[in-house]
Parts: C-alpha cells; sequence; structure tokens
C-alpha cells in the first residue's frame, strides 16, 4: 500500500472515470482536532483523580476473582 501526502486543496483525478475529487478542507481538521481536544482533557483529569484516590487500582485483580 502506497501512501500520499496531499496538501489541503489538491486535486486527485479519481479513478477510471476520470472525476475530479477535492481533497479535504482544514474545516474538517479543525473540528478533529476540537474532539480529540473535547475527549482527550477530561480523561486526563479523570485519571489524575483516580490515581490520587486509589493508587493500586488493578483491574486484571477483579477479573481474575469472577
Amino acid at each position: 500500500m502506497h501512501i500520499e501526502e496531499l496538501k489541503g486543496g489538491e486535486v486527485v483525478e479519481g479513478g477510471e472515470e476520470g472525476k475530479w475529487s477535492f481533497v479535504g478542507s482544514d474545516t474538517k481538521r479543525v473540528l478533529v482536532g476540537a474532539g480529540a481536544r473535547a475527549l482527550f482533557y477530561p480523561t486526563l483529569v479523570y485519571n489524575v483523580v483516580r490515581n490520587r484516590l486509589q493508587a493500586e487500582f488493578r483491574w486484571w485483580d477483579k477479573i481474575d476473582e469472577v
């Protein structure tokens, strides 16, 4: 598999039909980045707080008990 990185706005000739398709815009990147940050920081805070409250959390022990 060959992956070729294209800069935003470049045009790629698509397939056998010869149709032109535009590569994704910067808006998509901004939304994905904002979504990643919106999910990252709450989980980071959760893990830091959990580590402070329960330093010896070992999930595999709970699995073994079952």
